[in-house]
């Protein structure tokens, strides 16, 4: 049962990867948010990032989290899906943008 106050308690976020240039996609995005996946629709995501914009999808998928962590909730963001589809991309960024040289000059401290 949904909160008496109308937020949710999870939501869904897809992040596609790009494709590889002699590859087609079986997944299909409409503009209201509908997922479509081997003829099979699916209508829950909160959030669709398509493509390699870290920032887009920083600020799709982490950045509300972020928010209601600061505001005291618990949260957890979790990376599924098959071996090599990008889910240390999606959570680490690109190689070399975690590293100690990178997180002080951003401000932040190691």
């Amino acid at each position: 049962m949904p909160p008496k106050d109308g937020s949710k308690r999870v939501s869904v976020a897809i992040r596609l990867r790009p494709l590889a240039a002699d590859s087609q996609s079986k997944i299909a995005v409409s503009g209201t948010g509908t997922v479509s996946v081997s003829g099979h629709s699916f209508n829950y995501a909160s959030a669709v990032v398509a493509g390699s914009d870290q920032s887009a999808a920083h600020q799709a998928i982490a950045a509300p989290l972020i928010q209601k962590m600061l505001e005291g909730y618990s949260c957890a963001l979790l990376a599924y899906g098959q071996t090599g589809s990008g889910k240390t991309h999606t959570m680490y960024g690109p190689p070399g943008c975690l590293t100690e040289a990178s997180v002080q000059e951003a401000g932040g401290d190691c």
